[in-house]
């Protein structure tokens, strides 16, 4: 009750800082409250759930208009930039993948393996791709519906193209019962080799997805969405009688009828009661009464706490307003996944751009939580003296949720990692951008074929029966391949991203600091290895942003110590800094 309170009165007085985070929570909880009695479960989130929905309910009665923005809004987001079947069956075959290919690597470490262990990993991956198939391929849509729904077509149409080869290809057998499905067991190696197959050709097809839509073509509401706010507001000079002339005119009606029954007495009354609600609740949600104009509006996402620098107390009639959607939708990949980049014209003349994402709910808590300890971890240093003083601090990352698994991340196109670099530079000279990788994997093959190691434990490093030996062969592989790479990649791209000496020293010097933060944060908290997808800075301020900050937990809860490499300070950067 006390928190319901809170929230109360958050929502009352700063509406748009908790609409996002409400909405998702509030959708997730009640999709797992159905999924439960469903399953004739105990229903122990009804409390969280009602308390959710009588808060959004007040807020839609509050604020009408505003809701109806947001939730038009969101609604061509969540249905018009949802990924095409390709994208979410690529997806599930790599992560099949990878999970096949772990079974695979810890069969050929336990010398001891028992048929029965072999077994039952074939029958798991067995019931999983009859589960995959049962749900891309599932062809008890209504025909009826399905001439007018184009989302059903898109269905039908992939369900045509892939689901014969997909079950011809994993030896499904369909029994006299269409509901019921068999497999003939493959071996292990079986199935790595057609999941493989299957990424291939997938990937094939995701990639001739052109890399910028027109907007009017993906969304034509939000392509027509104008939002150009006035200086005054319907009401806003009136009197604070401006209902009057409503009352003069229905009693000049009045006066005028003779001798009205009681039935258009009533009628004429609720008319008037119900046009003065309505300039009543123009004038409080247009105007905000004494909080500030622009409620009415809707703005930029990310401007509130922790995704802001600011500790004060938020001002949203300053905040930047949504004016319109770029028209130009870009489409980039990123960990072996399409994400569509949108662009908002702000009120304060930029463009604000966002990654829309497709992730599990718990990464996009995990990232939110993430930005709050960014949030609490820059207030400590601007509270400090010598932190002030060499202007240390960290930039948060906004993670919007929209939906259960689509969250918008807010990425500007100045933002680049040093896989991006890296992968120009290699277009820049005409080399093959896999080659690195496959020359480290020959090397770490030739190291440990001459040492006699066994190779399904060097890849395992974190392997129990991994030894010393193992991680000194994939050291020496690295430092061998580390020669291939110049060293001033780096070094060079910032050279030619400024024009005179002092900014280039200017931009050295914010990304040495920055660097040294973020490198102390990820050794403290032991977070997922900074591969360069995930080292990510802004190429105008030097400023180092951390994706996919999480942290690794033990079985028993604690911080898993064990990385390999506490943060990433390569070659590249070190000459650089």
């Amino acid at each position: 009750p006390v928190v319901k309170i809170l929230l109360n009165g958050i929502i009352s007085t700063y509406p748009q800082a908790a609409y996002f985070s409400l909405r998702s929570f509030y959708l997730e909880r009640r999709d797992n409250e159905r999924s439960r009695s469903s399953a004739g479960g105990s229903n122990s989130v009804g409390t969280s759930v009602s308390y959710a929905e009588e808060l959004m309910s007040s807020l839609r009665k509050s604020q009408p208009t505003l809701w109806m923005s947001l939730e038009s809004i969101l609604e061509e987001l969540i249905i018009r930039f949802r990924p095409s079947y390709e994208e979410e069956l690529l997806a599930t075959i790599t992560a099949l993948l990878q999970r096949a290919d772990t079974q695979l690597q810890h069969q050929k470490v336990a010398k001891d393996g028992k048929d029965s262990d072999d077994e039952a990993i074939r029958s798991s991956f067995t019931k999983t791709l009859v589960r995959v198939s049962a749900k891309f391929f599932n062809t008890t849509t209504d025909q009826t519906s399905s001439s007018k729904d184009e989302r059903a077509k898109r269905t039908a149409e992939f369900t045509r193209r892939y689901k014969d080869f997909f079950e011809r290809d994993f030896s499904m057998v369909t029994s006299d019962n269409e509901k019921e499905k068999s497999q003939i067991k493959l071996s292990l190696d079986e199935i790595i080799t057609k999941l493989k197959k299957w990424k291939c050709l997938l990937e094939s097809r995701v990639s001739s997805t052109p890399h910028h839509l027109p907007l009017m073509q993906v969304s034509p509401s939000l392509s027509a969405f104008s939002n150009t706010t006035p200086d005054l507001w319907a009401g806003s000079c009136d009197s604070p009688g401006a209902s009057t002339p409503i009352k003069s005119r229905a009693s000049s009606e009045k006066d005028s009828s003779q001798n009205p029954s009681s039935s258009a007495t009533a009628a004429l009354t609720a008319a008037v009661t119900a046009a003065k609600a309505v300039a009543s609740a123009n004038i409080h949600e247009g105007g905000g009464i004494g909080h500030g104009g622009g409620w009415v509006s809707v703005e930029i996402p990310g401007q509130y706490a922790p995704n802001v620098g600011s500790d004060g107390k938020p001002t949203p009639e300053l905040h930047t307003k949504l004016v319109k959607f770029e028209s130009i939708v870009e489409v980039s990949r990123r960990n072996d996944q399409l994400v569509r980049r949108i662009g908002m014209m702000g009120s304060d003349g930029r463009i604000h751009q966002f990654l829309l994402q497709f992730a599990i709910p718990y990464w996009t808590r995990t990232d939110e939580r993430t930005s709050q300890l960014h949030h609490l971890l820059s207030r400590c240093l601007r509270k400090e003296a010598v932190s002030s003083r060499r202007n240390l601090w960290l930039r948060p990352t906004a993670v919007i949720p929209i939906a259960q698994r689509l969250r918008m991340t807010a990425e500007e196109k100045s933002h680049v990692s040093l896989d991006d670099i890296y992968a120009k530079d290699c277009q820049m000279k005409g080399i093959e951008y896999m080659q690195l990788y496959n020359a480290f994997q020959i090397e770490v093959k030739n190291l440990a074929n001459s040492h006699g190691s066994n190779l399904a434990a060097v890849r395992e490093v974190d392997h129990p029966s991994s030894s010393s030996l193992d991680k000194n062969v994939r050291s020496k592989a690295f430092a061998k391949v580390e020669k291939m790479v110049s060293s001033t990649i780096l070094k060079e791209y910032a050279k030619n991203q400024f024009g005179n000496l002092e900014q280039y020293f200017q931009f050295q010097r914010t990304f040495a600091s920055q660097t040294a933060l973020n490198s102390l944060l990820q050794y403290i908290f032991s977070v997922n290895e900074r591969i360069p997808s995930r080292f990510i800075f802004d190429k105008r301020s030097a400023h180092v942003l951390s994706p996919d900050f999480r942290f690794s937990y033990t079985n028993q809860g604690f911080i898993d110590e064990k990385k390999v490499v506490p943060f990433r300070l390569t070659s590249n950067i070190a000459t650089f800094i």
